[in-house]
C-alpha cells in the first residue's frame, strides 16, 4: 500500500459538494454566535438586519423575500455544485449587506468580500468560509450589478477579462456563471456585445491568425448571433446550438488573448531595436 503524506490527501481528496453544503447550512442556519449582544443565528441577525437593507425587493421580512424568489436552502438533500453556489452567493450577499449597514455612505460602496474582516465576528467567519469553498471548487467572485457572484475560473477568461474593461470584462467572466446554463437568450446577448467589441479589429485578427478570424466571424455571423438568421439553425436541438456559443465564446477568447500578444510583441520588438540601434 503506497502511504502518502498529509499534503497529498488533502490535495487529491476532491470536492464532497454535499459536505461542503451542510457545512455552510450549519454555519447559517444552526450555529448560535454572540451579534451585537445577543445569542443568534447568522440567519436570525439577517433577519432582524432585513427592514434596513437596501435591496431591490418589495419582500417585509426575509422569509417573505425567500418565498418570493424560492430559497428553500434548508430541504435541499443531495445539493448538486449550482446548488452549492447559488447558497454561496445567497449568504454572501446578505451578509455584505448587512455589515455595510454599518458603515455610511462614503464608505459603504468600497466594502466587499475582500474585506470581510470589517464585520462582526460570525459574519466575517462566513464569509471566509466561503471564500475558502468558492477557491476549493475553482471558481472566482466578480461584481455585477451591486451584487456578488461566483463564476468557474477560467484561465483564458480571467486573462482576458484583465485585458478588456467596463462591462465587457463582467460579462466575459459571467458568461460562466452557474445561472447562464441553458440560457441561450442570455448568452445570445453576450456574444452580440463581444462581437461588437471583435468586429473593428477584424482585420488586425486576421493579420496574426487568418484561421482563428474565419472561424469566430464565421460563427457570429451564422447562428442567429449578429444576424437573425434562426433559419440556419432550425435544424440544430438547443444543446447543439448552445455547444456551438460556447464554442464561439471560446474562439473570442482566444482572439482576444491573440490580439493583446500581438501589441506585446511589438512593444518588446520596438525595445530589441531601440537597444540593437545604441
Amino acid at each position: 500500500m503506497v502511504r502518502r503524506n498529509f499534503a497529498e490527501i488533502i490535495e487529491e481528496s476532491g470536492v464532497n459538494v454535499p459536505l461542503e453544503y451542510r457545512r455552510l447550512k450549519n454555519l447559517f442556519y444552526e450555529i448560535k454566535w454572540f451579534i451585537n449582544g445577543k445569542e443568534q443565528t447568522i440567519r436570525t441577525y439577517i433577519s432582524r438586519k432585513f427592514p434596513y437593507l437596501p435591496l431591490n425587493t418589495t419582500a417585509l421580512t426575509l422569509s417573505d423575500f425567500d418565498e418570493e424568489y424560492r430559497f428553500n436552502f434548508q430541504i435541499i438533500e443531495n445539493p448538486s455544485l449550482d446548488a452549492l453556489i447559488l447558497f454561496c452567493e445567497y449568504c454572501t450577499n446578505m451578509c455584505l449587506e448587512c455589515g455595510r449597514l454599518m458603515y455610511d455612505s462614503s464608505v459603504r460602496k468600497s466594502v466587499n468580500l475582500s474585506n470581510h474582516f470589517l464585520f462582526p465576528q460570525a459574519v466575517s467567519k462566513i464569509l471566509h468560509h466561503i471564500v475558502k469553498v468558492i477557491e476549493k471548487v475553482g471558481y472566482t467572485d466578480i461584481e455585477y450589478n451591486g451584487y456578488t457572484l461566483f463564476v468557474e475560473k477560467s484561465a483564458a477568461a480571467v486573462s482576458a477579462s484583465e485585458i478588456l474593461e467596463g462591462q465587457i470584462s463582467i460579462e466575459t467572466l459571467r458568461y460562466n456563471h452557474h445561472s447562464m446554463k441553458g440560457d441561450l437568450v442570455a448568452k445570445r446577448k453576450m456574444l452580440v456585445l463581444m462581437a461588437d467589441w471583435i468586429e473593428p479589429k477584424e482585420k488586425e485578427l486576421a493579420e496574426v491568425d487568418k484561421r482563428l478570424k474565419t472561424n469566430l466571424f464565421y460563427n457570429l455571423n451564422n447562428f442567429n448571433i449578429r444576424h437573425n438568421n434562426s433559419d440556419k439553425t432550425a435544424h440544430l436541438t438547443e444543446e447543439e446550438l448552445e455547444e456551438i456559443y460556447d464554442d464561439t465564446y471560446q474562439l473570442w477568447l482566444l482572439a482576444v488573448l491573440t490580439l493583446d500578444n500581438r501589441e506585446r510583441q511589438k512593444k518588446y520588438e520596438e525595445m530589441r531595436k531601440e537597444s540593437s540601434g545604441k
